[in-house]
């Protein structure tokens, strides 16, 4: 048998051993909290690109000869998203001198943060004749 020469044997502290598992974990959770903010933000623009080609799908809808006149209103925006749309006037005073109008049409979800909007465009309506989006 050979003797056992303890200063050749070098084994782990249970201090050690806790510390590096107390850091491996801690490297674990900012990890999966970085990755979770990525995915949150990822899905915030996805949803924002789809807001934006439903909103260019209302304003083609609205140029054609069978466009309803504008009232302040809102409504579903037409296809299969979970997008409503809403309009309202903007009130500058140096347009309404010139016989103008802003028109500013918001697409949000109601579903998502309080109906946050998510996309929108403002229009100039010369002589204050303004058009809506048609709804389907």
């Amino acid at each position: 048998m050979r003797p056992s020469n303890s200063s050749s044997r070098r084994a782990f502290s249970l201090v050690e051993v806790v510390a590096s598992v107390f850091l491996v974990g801690t490297l674990l959770v900012a990890v999966l909290v970085a990755h979770r903010r990525a995915i949150t933000q990822t899905r915030l623009a996805q949803r924002r690109l789809d807001a934006v080609e439903t909103l260019d799908q209302l304003l083609i809808a609205r140029q054609g000869p069978d466009a309803e006149e504008y009232q302040l209103a809102r409504g579903k925006a037409p296809g299969e998203n979970p997008f409503h749309w809403r309009s309202m006037l903007r009130d500058e005073s140096s347009l309404v001198e010139l016989g103008a109008s802003v028109l500013r049409i918001e697409l949000y979800d109601p579903a998502f943060k309080e109906g946050e909007t998510l996309a929108a465009v403002e229009l100039l309506a010369p002589g204050g004749n303004l058009y809506a989006p048609r709804v389907e």
